[in-house]
């Protein structure tokens, strides 16, 4: 699938209860990755960032407030 500006890729998903925290990465191959997303119910950070060659960039940490925030619950990204 390639991707272009202005397209949008939606995915909703309920993780397992008593799941800690999940990935989802999108890209080329493992050494390249251009969106790393990984929730972390146990912390309730989302951290963000991308691979290069095997390298990560700096992460973008964002924290969760929202309470509907847990494995129990459909998720929207």
């Amino acid at each position: 699938m390639t991707f272009k500006e202005g397209h949008e890729f939606k995915i909703r998903i309920k993780p397992n209860d008593g799941c800690c925290s999940f990935a989802i990465n999108i890209g080329h191959d493992p050494e390249n990755i251009a969106l790393h997303f990984n929730p972390r119910f146990d912390s309730e950070v989302i951290v963000c960032n991308s691979l290069s060659g095997g390298i990560f960039s700096k992460i973008h940490l964002r924290a969760v407030t929202d309470r509907n925030f847990s494995p129990s619950q459909f998720l929207r990204v």
